[in-house]
């Protein structure tokens, strides 16, 4: 065996986290994802090393059959040979996955069904430091216990991250409907209960973003269930923005704060300015529409940074 580096999944944060990540390098993005269900079992990996050895982790560790969690590395050790297909020459290959089935945990589908592995990423690393997603090249096994994650379901959606909560209600029919029936739980013949959905960007420059959404129902996720929003609220504040922060506006924040020079250093006071005069011109107009400053607050504040970054390249 050449190699005993631990290999960890970063962890996957909930939709808010993914939309103050995305939004600190671009706040107006429109990232697509690919959702995959959520297994509720516990985190496990096989690494193949160029060498053709094979070795098992946990979430926090390596583990052998002889020192083991939940029994994985005994279960693989058994099918070491169709892990051993999953090579790309000169690579460490790592299978990230999830161990499930009878035993682990409770409250879902798979609950019941015998254990298996649900791989949802596989990376292969090479000597010079290169890390290749190689996830999409492989193929399933056939007549054994090990699934990939994409051969179960798929679902996709676009989100404007300018307006995430546009979002919102799709994310939460889409767990929900997961929720009640889980794909992997029906793949595997039994029917019941689903945990969520993972979804993660499919645009390489995006590949970190990612995000988790559990369902209300399932009684073990400490994940916070993603509230439902009201559509026209949100179509109502798109069209304020729209209204509001026009270029004539922004154009007047900019010489009355900035002397006409977007210096980074004062778009803090460029945007409270712009808040303050839609604040102060529009107020009956947000009034009829049933809405306040704070609703569109983040909104405003959005499109303004945008359009004060791109006034440093002219």
């Amino acid at each position: 065996m050449t190699n005993q580096e631990l290999y960890k999944f970063p962890s996957i944060g909930q939709f808010r986290n993914a939309v103050k990540d995305v939004r600190h390098f671009n706040p107006s993005a429109k990232i697509p994802f690919q959702g995959t269900v959520k297994v509720h079992g516990t985190n496990a990996a096989v690494v193949i090393e160029p060498d053709g050895s094979v070795r098992y982790q946990s979430r926090s560790r390596i583990i052998t059959p002889e020192d083991d969690n939940f029994g994985f590395a005994a279960w693989a050790e058994k099918l070491i040979d169709i892990f051993k297909e999953f090579t790309f020459e000169g690579s460490t290959v790592v299978l990230h996955g999830e161990f499930a089935g009878k035993g682990i945990q409770k409250g879902v589908a798979i609950s019941d069904v015998e254990k298996f592995f649900y791989i949802f990423a596989a990376v292969a690393r090479y000597p010079d430091g290169t890390k290749v997603d190689v996830f999409n090249q492989l193929i399933s096994p056939e007549d054994c216990r090990i699934l990939l994650s994409t051969d179960v379901y798929e679902e996709y959606i676009t989100i404007d991250f300018a307006f995430p909560e546009a979002s919102q209600n799709k994310l939460a029919e889409m767990t929900e409907a997961v929720e009640k029936e889980c794909p992997v739980g029906k793949w595997l013949g039994v029917s019941g209960a689903g945990e969520g959905i993972v979804w993660a960007a499919t645009m390489p420059d995006w590949s970190i973003a990612r995000f988790k959404v559990k369902g209300q129902k399932h009684s073990v996720s400490k994940v916070k269930e993603l509230a439902q929003v009201d559509p026209e609220k949100v179509a109502s504040v798109q069209k304020f923005i729209e209204y509001a922060a026009t270029e004539g506006r922004l154009e007047q924040a900019l010489q009355e704060v900035c002397e006409g020079d977007a210096d980074r250093g004062k778009l803090g006071a460029f945007l409270k300015w712009v808040s303050s005069d839609v604040n102060k011109e529009e107020a009956d107009v947000l009034e009829t529409n049933g809405l306040t400053m704070k609703d569109v607050g983040k909104a405003l504040s959005i499109k303004g940074r945008e359009w004060f970054f791109a006034q440093e390249s002219i």
